[in-house]
């Protein structure tokens, strides 16, 4: 699901009322003003997680580690199984870290606005 966020200088986005604040420090009400406006996604553990990057991560330490010795570790870790981790781990995170509280930012266009109507 995404929301609406907004910006002066389209970089630094945040809620309208923060902008329309900004505004008004600037502007008289009535005056036209240009901003711009975008859709936030907020990330989610499931969208920063990454088990194929975990699992690679473990074969290339224990590469580095224990050189051939470590050839075949972890090749049986099928699609299944590794969905099945996903589903642990997060589950996990779930129930002990905090939701991430960020975003990303699409689809922004400037908009003319007026100062205090909006």
């Amino acid at each position: 699901m995404s929301d609406k966020c907004y910006s002066r200088n389209g970089e630094y986005y945040t809620d309208i009322d923060a902008v329309h604040d900004d505004l008004r420090c600037d502007y008289a009400d009535g005056e036209d003003a240009v901003i711009y406006e975008a859709d936030s996604e907020l990330a989610t553990h499931e969208s920063l997680l990454s088990v194929d990057y975990l699992v690679e991560n473990m074969i290339g330490r224990a590469y580095d580690n224990y050189d051939e010795w470590a050839e075949h570790y972890l090749e049986d870790l099928d699609k299944k199984k590794r969905e099945s981790l996903a589903k642990h781990i997060l589950e996990w995170f779930g129930e002990n870290a905090k939701k991430p509280n960020f975003y990303s930012v699409t689809n922004a266009e400037m908009i003319d606005v007026k100062v205090g109507e909006y």
